[in-house]
């Protein structure tokens, strides 16, 4: 089916992703597909589609209801994926009116009313492993990335005092 859509003229492939983890994609009521399809997909996207036109995959990060290991599978499954490609990467929003806006209220994440939006309650800004996604789209080499995404690391830089040092390099975007 993507043969047949480039030789109609298809110039953008865009994939939503949003995690690699089952448990996270069940959270957003997503189909759940295994690491090994997502980068078995990736591999015949970028078969079938013309050098020129690059896929961009969008992966959601800064969900406070994901843990660390869920986020190192997504980063592991994007390592794995064909290059060229981009990912486009959001922090996780609550929309007012949706089931996760309404628990994440529950839960105490966000504050305010089921009439308030305030996209700095969603944004946590730079981290270890956002800079990992970031290094992806910037060329570092795969190992050079999968050598700083090692566990043990990962959890000392997502630690409190390092997440402190982290937000003095924190503007309003990362």
């Amino acid at each position: 089916k993507l043969k047949l859509l480039v030789d109609a003229g298809l110039r953008r492939v865009e994939v939503g992703i949003q995690s690699a983890a089952g448990s996270t994609n069940e959270l957003y009521r997503r189909k759940y597909f295994s690491a090994d399809k997502l980068v078995q997909c990736a591999g015949l996207i970028r078969k079938h589609l013309p050098e020129d036109v690059v896929p961009a995959y969008d992966v959601i990060l800064e969900n406070p209801y994901e843990e660390t290991p869920a986020v190192l599978q997504t980063l592991r499954a994007v390592l794995r994926m064909p290059r060229p490609f981009v990912l486009q990467l959001f922090s996780l929003t609550f929309f007012p009116g949706t089931e996760l806006y309404r628990k994440a209220l529950a839960d105490g994440i966000i504050s305010g009313g089921e009439d308030s939006y305030h996209k700095e309650d969603h944004h946590r800004g730079l981290s270890w492993l956002n800079m990992l996604f970031l290094m992806v789209n910037q060329g570092v080499p795969r190992p050079i990335i999968a050598a700083l995404a090692w566990k043990p690391l990962v959890m000392l830089m997502e630690s409190r005092p390092f997440r402190r040092l982290f937000s003095l390099a924190n503007g309003p975007y990362w």
